[in-house]
């Protein structure tokens, strides 16, 4: 972690943990946000925006707490994966509200004020660790969409501050 980077979390062990190790952190709701009161040249959301009550506002505010040309990196779990096929996360009492597509993920962001959008496929997971198929999965990535979506758990993106 950058010495002039924060993160934000709700649980108090994620806090008492990343306090032990020396990093700066806030406790925060993020369906509740509050200004941090400085600016960041980058904003990490991972595996969050399917649980606020509010994507939207969520993705808003941290358009805020980016200074010029700030940069947002996020992810979001793929409802259309074979992942999901065999354990799914988007059912009735998952703790996922909201599920994302790339298009709808791209209309998001360019609606809260990014654009230059880019979009990664992540394929990698501790099981196709264990079962030690990452490198092939690397060839994925020259096939078209209608390979690469199914067989990515989640998707990345990565834009930029209008």
């Amino acid at each position: 972690m950058e010495k002039n980077s924060c993160g934000v979390d709700i649980s108090d062990n994620n806090l008492e943990e990343a306090t032990k190790k020396g990093r700066r952190i806030i406790k925060m709701d993020l369906n509740q946000p509050r200004d941090i009161g400085e600016n960041f040249d980058a904003v990490f959301i991972s595996h969050i925006l399917e649980h606020v009550d509010s994507p939207i506002n969520l993705l808003r505010y941290a358009n805020k707490q980016l200074g010029p040309k700030g940069m947002i990196v996020i992810s979001v779990p793929n409802e259309s994966s074979f992942a999901n096929l065999i354990y799914p996360y988007y059912t009735h009492d998952s703790n996922h509200i909201y599920g994302f597509t790339i298009a709808n993920m791209k209309e998001l962001l360019s609606a809260t004020g990014f654009d230059n959008i880019n979009l990664y496929y992540d394929y990698y997971t501790a099981i196709t660790k264990k079962l030690r198929i990452n490198n092939f999965l690397k060839v994925l990535d020259v096939f078209p969409s209608f390979i690469k979506n199914p067989a990515s758990w989640a998707f990345w993106f990565t834009a930029k501050k209008i």
